[in-house]
């Protein structure tokens, strides 16, 4: 997420109210606004091999300054969508990878 959409600050202000923020630092954002906004959307796997494609969860991270947006439907993996009027991304569950697929968890074994 920090790297899609900046570093995430944690911020204190003159009267000690705490919140977070984030830098202008991501690929979506820089510190002349936002950037890449032909990209709609970013799907990403924690260290993918063939071995544990159905065991973990790829996620969809949706660009909230994309010139087209991706719907939030049209994929039913898991997804970081954008809240606008809050103005944060929220999780939104989605299916697994082995029930789409219709392959169980140890589909291929190594040996």
């Amino acid at each position: 997420m920090n790297g899609l959409l900046g570093r995430e600050l944690f911020t204190v202000d003159m009267l000690g109210q705490t919140g977070y923020s984030r830098e202008r630092n991501g690929a979506w954002i820089s510190g002349t606004g936002p950037i890449h906004r032909s990209i709609s959307a970013v799907m990403a796997w924690p260290t993918l091999v063939p071995g544990n494609f159905t065991q973990i969860e790829p996620i969809i991270v949706h660009n909230p300054y994309a010139s087209i947006p991706l719907p939030n439907d049209i994929v039913p993996l898991a997804q970081h969508v954008v809240d606008y009027q809050r103005g944060v991304h929220i999780k939104q569950v989605g299916r697994s990878m082995e029930d789409i697929l219709g392959l169980p968890k140890d589909w291929l074994i190594w040996e």
